[in-house]
Parts: structure tokens; C-alpha cells; sequence
């Protein structure tokens, strides 16, 4: 078949679903003729790089120039974003593709776009939805229910069912559109995969540890439940033996360096955002890796960094509504501890359970990357997207 992949980002640039496109497009390029829809990196050494890989790989690369964003103001954001859309669609008209690929960003519309000029042509279309909008947007605090809510609902809903085939991150995220009234037949799901390093992550030692490392490495936002975390860390602020480090940037960075400042959280340190490899560093030089997230964000989202610590060896301590795909898994693989947070104290008292434990037995770094390359390793996860574009 003819593939299209579409997505305002791609490779080089450094968004963790940009890079993965450019191996899903690799993988299909196998047995189908593929061609990227996107736009241009800002950087001409990466535009050189983009245009070196297409011609080695054969698979066509059509980029719309755009101005950069940086510091830029909302009309700028928008007249950009009205651009592309337009440039989109006339490219969508033009194109000899007989199945497009499309994600969820920028939620619902872009989708909708894609479905109105497929259904105008006779073409068929494979929805990526690495989140679940607009209920994501409600749980996020962006948007509020009402006509508005209403409206992208159901748009969202005809997305789905129009689409010829859904890759979705999980079964709670599947279990949603099920409960929306979604046909599900044609959903597969897909989890993101882990980005492979050469090095090694550390094997567990039988050294005694000084200081327990905690770790939270990801976006700092409203759906990551981080003011009962810091709660939490308050009960623990005379705990030497434990370190929380915190590592990215978001609309709670403020709130949070607020709260250690007031309470003189001497064991919790910020340091902002930092580079892919750096962050890599980190987590292997780290104990835990903390995955925390609302309740309910199970049903729309799947928090990536769970791969990123797992993939590099680093056991998780999940802070997820029980029940879920996230909790069973890392209670039932043994991969580090799940537990609902309840309260402040109830992550308090999970924390020190958990550092005890760590203590007297300390979790097989080896056991937790051969475990993550089981369920989310490069190969596997791409041969389910090769065998998703198949009648």
C-alpha cells in the first residue's frame, strides 16, 4: 500500500513521538511505499539529516516551513497553526496515499480533517491516539464540560469509528472508547516502546546504600497528581537517609519549589529541565523512579516514563488507581511498588515500606530492563505496528 504518516514533528527533532516515527516509517517502508507529512526542523543540519535518511531509506519527505515558535505570543501559535492545517489539506487532496496515519496532537481536529478527505476519497485511515481527547483535556483542566466538550466528544467518537484501524497505549485507554459507545473491534493496542542505549544500566550490587534515590524525571503538569506527592514529602522532610530529586519543567514547577522552600524540604531538589542524556545519567545513578499521575489519567494516557525507567533498569514506585493495567503490572512483575494514593500519609508510609524493603533486598536491575525489553522493547512493538496495516 501507499502509507502516509502524518505529524506536525518528526525526526530529529527531539519530541519523544517525533522519534518514534521515524522507526515506525522505517518499519513500514518494509512492505509498503511510505512517504512523512511534517514540518521543518528549524535547524538546517537537521533538515540535512532528514533529507539524508529519506534517500537512504527511500521514503519521501514532504515539509512545510514555518516560523519558529520560540517566545512567540498565541497569534503567532495559531496563525501557524491555521497554516499548517491548510497546507494539510491540500496536500491530503492531492495525495495518491490509500492509508494515512494520524495521531492526537493537535487533538480531535487534525483527525477530523483526515477523516472528512478520506471519506471524500475512498481512502481509509489508521487513528495513532497516544491520548484519549477530549476527556484528557477535561481531567487536565483545559477545557470544561459543556457545547464545547459535548461537540469534540462526539466528533472524537465518528473519528474512531470511521477510522480502519485505532492503535491505542492500553486496555484501560481501549476500555474508554468502549464505554463512549465506540465501535473496538479495530483497536489494537500498541504501548510506546523503549529508546535502546548501548550502555549497560548498573546490576544490582550487594553494597550497602547510604541514601535512598528517588527520581521523578517527565513533565511537571496538573494530570501528574504532584501536589499530594509534595504532601507527602513534607512527612518525610526529616528523613536523611532519602533524596527526591525532581527533573523536568511544567505548570506545577513553581507551586512545588514554592512548598520546599516553606517547609525547608532540604531532601527534595529541583533541577529543571535537562537534556535526553543527562536525563539518562540520572536515572541509573537513581534507586526508584516515581510514576505519579491522577486518578483516573489511566483511562486516557499512559505515562511514558515508565519505559524510560524500566528500559534503563530502574525499579518504580507507581502512584495509579488500583486495578489498573499500571498497578497490576509492576505489583504482579515485581518491578518495584503500586499503590493508590489515598492521602499524603498514605504515600508517606508507602515511601518508607518501600525503602525498607529496598534496604534488606534490593530490586535485580537486570531482572527490571530484561522485564521492560519483554513488553515494551523496539522489535516487538514495531512488529505489532507493521502488522496492524494489513487487511
Amino acid at each position: 500500500m501507499k502509507v502516509l504518516v502524518l505529524h506536525r514533528y518528526f525526526w530529529p527533532q527531539a519530541y519523544p513521538y517525533a522519534q518514534m516515527l521515524k522507526y515506525i516509517a522505517e518499519t513500514l517502508s518494509t512492505n509498503h511505499s511510505v512517504s512523512v507529512l511534517t514540518t521543518d526542523s528549524g535547524s538546517a543540519n537537521e533538515d540535512e539529516l532528514r533529507i539524508e535518511w529519506s534517500k537512504k531509506q527511500d521514503i519521501n519527505i514532504d515539509t512545510l516551513s514555518l516560523s519558529s515558535e520560540k517566545k512567540a505570543n498565541i497569534l503567532k501559535k495559531i496563525i501557524n497553526s491555521l497554516y499548517f492545517g491548510v497546507w494539510l489539506i491540500y496536500k491530503l487532496l492531492v495525495s495518491k496515499a490509500d492509508v494515512i496515519m494520524v495521531a492526537t496532537t493537535p487533538p480531535i481536529i487534525i483527525a477530523m480533517i483526515v477523516r472528512w478527505i478520506t471519506s471524500l476519497k475512498g481512502t481509509k485511515y489508521v487513528y495513532h491516539c497516544q491520548d484519549i481527547h477530549p476527556e484528557a483535556m477535561l481531567l487536565g483542566g483545559n477545557i470544561q464540560k459543556g457545547l464545547l466538550y459535548k461537540a469534540l466528544y462526539n466528533i472524537d467518537k465518528k473519528n474512531i469509528n470511521s477510522a480502519w484501524k485505532v492503535i491505542t497505549l492500553s486496555g484501560d485507554m481501549k476500555k474508554t472508547l468502549d464505554e463512549r459507545g465506540c465501535k473496538t473491534s479495530h483497536v489494537n493496542i500498541i504501548n510506546n516502546f523503549i529508546f535502546e542505549s548501548s550502555d549497560k544500566p548498573p546490576a544490582t550490587t550487594d553494597k550497602k546504600i547510604d541514601k535512598i534515590q528517588f527520581l521523578f524525571a517527565g513533565s511537571l503538569g496538573r494530570l501528574q497528581n504532584l501536589s499530594l506527592l509534595m504532601n507527602s514529602l513534607i512527612l518525610l522532610k526529616n528523613r536523611n537517609d532519602i533524596q527526591f530529586t525532581f527533573m523536568g519543567d511544567g505548570i506545577m514547577y513553581e507551586e512545588m519549589l514554592l512548598c520546599k522552600k516553606e517547609h525547608n524540604l532540604k531532601n527534595v531538589e529541583f533541577l529543571g529541565q535537562q537534556s535526553l542524556d543527562d536525563a539518562v545519567k540520572a536515572i541509573r545513578r537513581a534507586d526508584i523512579g516515581i510514576v505519579s499521575i491522577g486518578n483516573n489519567i489511566t483511562r486516557v494516557a499512559y505515562p511514558s516514563k515508565t519505559m524510560m525507567y524500566l528500559g534503563n533498569g530502574l525499579p518504580i514506585m507507581a502512584l495509579v488507581d488500583k486495578n489498573t493495567e499500571l498497578y497490576d503490572f509492576v505489583n504482579k512483575k515485581n518491578i518495584g511498588l503500586a499503590f493508590s494514593p489515598t492521602s499524603a500519609q498514605t504515600i508517606a508510609a508507602s515511601i518508607e515500606e518501600l525503602v525498607d524493603t529496598l534496604r534488606k533486598s534490593p530490586i535485580d536491575r537486570q531482572y527490571v530492563t530484561k522485564t521492560a525489553h519483554l513488553f515494551f522493547g523496539k522489535t516487538p512493538i514495531l512488529n505489532k505496528f507493521s502488522a496492524v496495516f494489513y487487511e
